[in-house]
């Protein structure tokens, strides 16, 4: 099963690896890439070793033999093919030099030492970003907060009206209002839409972050409050959640002022200058 496993490692990722030759004594001389053209499995097909009598498991350097490659004689495609592939013999084919394995990083740069980081970029290429990803992820945010709102960004908040479309025998009814379906929190161009106003709702600096902060924080508000509603059957008044999101916000504000240096110009100043929050 492990020889299986390696196998197909080799044909899925055989041409991201270059082995220059020193000794030949490690590298593959079917599965790895040291030729410059890519695996000489994946040129010959799977009976490349059976034509040629060379075995899979074979070296770079047992396929050396008095200072010659072994090419058998004959006059099938896959032996012509596979003598136009081989290069001239190493000059250190001899050596104890340990081959070198390198690995194509990036499909512009030549092959190198392995990089994860690289090679994460290069198989999952970063999606453009969205217009109101400032609005969701910035320095001061409440990290949890933070989590929901992208979630519910993305229309992934589980939902009854989903829930029902999964095939789930609940209840359709808002367990907020009691009274219409329960859908996402808002329609998602709008949500997205009061996001992307987030990033230029004023000039002030501070008042911004407060601004995102307090979206996020009711966002989360609402949500857990919604879930204790589902499980445990226990609600607050809209006055009890206000005054939660004041304690959350003037705890974050304190939080944030100590970070910065002292001035007449604080988080907490603005609040009182700029905010109201009432039911």
């Amino acid at each position: 099963m492990e020889r299986i496993g390696v196998c197909l490692n080799f044909e899925l990722y055989g041409n991201w690896f270059k082995v220059p030759i020193r000794s030949g004594s490690t590298a593959s001389f079917w599965h790895d890439n040291w030729t410059g053209l890519g695996p000489l499995i994946n040129i010959t097909g799977a009976n490349g070793p059976r034509v040629t009598g060379l075995s899979s498991a074979l070296t770079v350097k047992q396929a050396a033999l008095r200072g010659a490659w072994s090419r058998p004689r004959g006059r099938h495609p896959i032996l012509l093919l596979m003598r136009a592939c081989l290069p001239d013999l190493p000059a250190d084919i001899n050596s104890s030099l340990p081959d070198i394995f390198l690995w194509r990083n990036t499909m512009h740069l030549p092959p190198a030492a392995f990089s994860s980081s690289l090679t994460w970029s290069t198989l999952h290429p970063m999606p453009p970003t969205v217009a109101w990803y400032s609005s969701v992820w910035f320095s001061g945010n409440i990290p949890k907060h933070s989590f929901i709102t992208w979630v519910a960004a993305r229309d992934r908040m589980p939902t009854r009206d989903k829930l029902r479309r999964w095939g789930l025998d609940v209840t359709p009814l808002c367990p907020l209002c009691d009274s219409a379906d329960e859908t996402p929190l808002s329609p998602p161009n709008s949500f997205e839409q009061t996001m992307v106003w987030l990033r230029s709702c004023t000039n002030v600096a501070k008042l911004k972050v407060m601004c995102k902060i307090i979206f996020q924080a009711a966002v989360y508000i609402i949500w857990k409050e919604r879930n204790s509603r589902i499980h445990n059957a226990s609600s607050r008044p809209a006055s009890s959640l206000l005054q939660e999101l004041q304690l959350i916000l003037r705890a974050k504000l304190q939080g944030l002022d100590q970070k910065e240096s002292f001035g007449f110009s604080t988080f907490n100043h603005s609040f009182f200058k700029y905010v109201s929050l009432e039911v």
